[in-house]
């Protein structure tokens, strides 16, 4: 029987993890899966956790637990608020603690972090400093150091880590020579100084750029040898497939390209178009429990820095064997549809497969030979594609899915990883072929497991929260768009703004319309998908980059190996599933999701802080001259401009324009008493005041001005 101290401690902790999650509450799965398994047992934590609702503490709904609205959050500190969770480090060098629960991170200010260092596991006490103000951490102590990797400068005795540290670090073993090394953190824990082993010489400042990240943002990017074993095979093929080698299947990806993971085949037929989307079979090459698919796991997706990529996968994976590469024959999952010629999908099948690619394309090949190159023999199947593609769009369009298109910010990299531009890349219509073609593969498929009652990861995108709508509108108003928003829950009102944006507004309202909407995360639970405006909606076409599809795929896999019939389509199966079928459950995919959807947000993180660094170098040559910018945001405390010569975006305070000024949250504007005002779309003649590019900060003088509205009113100093 659990003693009274225990199931209090238990107590206390429960309700510190549900706290951060009172409006969604979490499923007994997650729960569990937050304790270390030696300390904690189904059975007792399910008998604490129906006393607790019995008390009126929690409450059950939906088999999601979370804190009764009853209980205040004043009652929830009494009670007991540790957490568990790692350390580590945010923008601006911000120091973080993540619950092991994986969800939202807290800050750790210097004088609460004591001797933890990035990547440490530790128990925390929350603190909140005023009713209104958010949790923040505090360390009460360090549970387990791993061996992290850090970056050191050495200079003589001196050792100097790239990010901050607590503690003075001393080298483990001799001393080298003077530079840059990576060095990982030995897992023995000293009360005055960190104790690290140099593991390799940093190389160039480009790799010092991603390896800084790596650090920051704590992202694997080695593999262990029993990892690389894993991927070296043997594999064992244990499910027939359909032969497709012989037809003309092909690739479109970007110039520089290395992994390949679709290929499409594509014929136009009387009664619309028979379109195959081939995806690498992952699946089949890393199986459930391996060291390589809990690594896997543990990076979640692949992380893209120009000219570096950190594969979720090995080389001999990601780049050859589960590559779609020309003439090699390889082992695939198929989603074949016919497509009316009106996009409606009216069959669809999904297969093992093995195919053949016969070509690959890059989009500026694509986009060259439909604008220029008629005599191409692929020409009349590109403009096939391009037709499909354009009705697709129409279709989704019409269902009310939203359309952000917009321009990726792009950095010119010279030879030895410095920046020598920063350009807008618009989206060309080949890329948007693949994407559309993939979008409806994604659809099918998820359709396909839903209908089949079969449990996945699905790509849950939730409508906006009124609250942001409400401001948005302001904003909008601001820059007299007054299209209503009144139905925000229906993804038509959204489309029909997107369409109704002039176009001189277009490059930074569009943004604001992207952060209005929700993040869209990974989910066991909600298939529906608001940007899209599709019920169904999972990732399967990226295995080889994001951990969720290859999921995805193992449920495919399991299916296939309980049926009779080689090509399944969304019909009741002729035999009932067998128990080996063995279905990863809703509660094994539970925590899975939630991992993937941090690691997912994590990723991105670091590939937005790596952009924003690098464009941050780029401007430091131009410090001190003038430059004409637009305005694209107000805040609290100044303005953000983005450069007319760059799509590069810095900050001016208040305190740098003359007079006084305030700034108005209802409608986004910054007023002075005589009147003036300062929105979106105001052109600026700005100084380049200075950059921290560790920061990812530009800092910004005001020179002169002109408001640009429709209006045509005018400020100038």
């Amino acid at each position: 029987m659990q003693s009274t101290k225990n199931n209090q401690e238990l107590q206390k902790a429960i309700i510190a993890l549900l706290e951060s999650h009172r409006n969604t509450g979490l499923p007994f799965k997650v729960i569990l899966h937050s304790f270390p398994q030696e300390q904690i047992h189904r059975t007792s934590l399910r008998r604490t956790l129906d006393a607790m609702c019995s008390e009126g503490i929690l409450k059950l709904v939906r088999k999601h637990y979370s804190i009764s609205p009853r209980v205040t959050r004043t009652e929830v500190k009494e009670r007991g608020s540790t957490l568990r969770g790692k350390i580590g480090v945010g923008k601006g060098q911000q120091i973080l603690f993540t619950p092991l629960d994986l969800t939202d991170p807290l800050k750790i200010y210097p004088e609460n972090q004591g001797h933890a260092i990035p990547g440490d596991t530790v128990d925390v006490a929350l603190i909140r400093k005023g009713a209104n103000r958010p949790h923040t951490a505090k360390v009460i102590r360090i549970v387990k150091r791993p061996n992290k990797p850090v970056l050191l400068e050495i200079r003589g005795n001196r050792i100097r880590p790239r990010l901050p540290l607590p503690l003075p670090v001393k080298i483990d073993g001799e001393q080298p020579a003077d530079g840059w090394y990576q060095a990982h953190t030995l897992d023995e824990i000293h009360p005055g100084y960190i104790l690290a082993k140099v593991t390799a010489p940093v190389k160039s400042q480009h790799d010092l750029d991603w390896l800084e990240l790596v650090e920051q943002f704590d992202l694997p990017h080695q593999f262990s040898k029993a990892v690389l074993k894993d991927a070296e095979g043997p594999f064992v093929d244990d499910i027939p497939r359909i032969d497709l080698s012989q037809d003309f299947s092909f690739t479109i990806d970007g110039e520089d390209a290395r992994d390949f993971d679709d290929a499409i085949t594509l014929v136009e037929k009387e009664e619309g178009y028979l379109l195959s989307v081939h995806i690498a079979d992952v699946a089949f090459h890393v199986r459930p429990g391996t060291e390589l698919d809990k690594e896997a796991l543990l990076r979640g997706t692949s992380v893209y820095f120009p000219g570096y990529v950190i594969p979720m996968l090995p080389e001999n994976l990601s780049n050859n064997l589960c590559s779609l590469v020309p003439n090699q024959k390889r082992k695939t999952l198929t989603c074949e549809m016919l497509i009316s010629k009106r996009g409606s999908v009216l069959k669809a099948s999904v297969y093992p497969s093995m195919i053949c690619s016969k070509r690959r394309f890059t989009y500026n090949e694509v986009q060259d030979i439909l604008d220029l190159r008629p005599q191409d023999p692929q020409h009349s199947l590109l403009k096939t594609a391009h037709a499909l593609f354009l009705i697709l769009l129409s279709q989704r369009k019409k269902s009310g899915a939203i359309d952000f298109d917009m321009p990726e910010h792009k950095l010119v990299l010279k030879a030895n990883g410095d920046v020598s531009d920063v350009i807008k890349v618009e989206r060309l219509d080949s890329m948007r072929i693949i994407e559309e073609f993939m979008l409806i593969a994604n659809q099918t498929v998820a359709r396909f497991l839903f209908q089949l009652k079969i449990p996945a990861t699905y790509r849950n995108h939730p409508a906006p929260v009124k609250e942001k709508v409400r401001i948005l509108t302001e904003v909008l108003r601001s820059v007299k768009i007054n299209h209503s928003l009144k139905d925000s829950q229906d993804p038509k009102c959204w489309q029909a703004l997107m369409d109704s944006i002039p176009d001189e507004l277009r490059s930074f309202v569009q943004p604001l319309v992207l952060r209005t909407m929700q993040q869209a995360i990974y989910s066991i639970e909600d298939s529906t998908h608001f940007g899209l405006a599709k019920q169904f909606y999972c990732h399967f076409t990226s295995p080889i980059r994001r951990y969720p599809d290859l999921v995805v795929h193992r449920q495919l896999h399991r299916l296939f190996a309980n049926s009779s019939e080689v090509r399944l389509t969304a019909q009741p199966l002729d035999k009932k599933l067998s128990k080996s079928a063995r279905f990863n459950t809703p509660e094994d995919l539970a925590h899975t999701a939630l991992k993937c959807s941090r690691r997912e947000r994590k990723a991105m993180e670091a590939e937005r802080e790596y952009l924003q660094r690098k464009k941050a170098e780029f401007l430091k040559p131009q410090i001190g001259k003038d430059f004409m910018a637009t305005v694209t945001g107000v805040t609290s405390r100044g303005l953000y401009a983005e450069l007319e010569s760059w799509p590069i975006e810095g900050f001016l305070g208040f305190e740098a324009l003359p007079g006084r000024w305030v700034f108005q949250e209802d409608t986004q504007t910054a007023v002075t008493r005589q009147g003036q005002s300062i929105r979106m779309g105001f052109k600026l003649k700005v100084k380049i005041r200075s950059v921290d590019v560790l920061k990812a900060r530009i800092d910004l003088d005001y020179q002169s001005g002109l408001v640009f509205t429709p209006k045509k009113q005018s400020f100038n100093s």
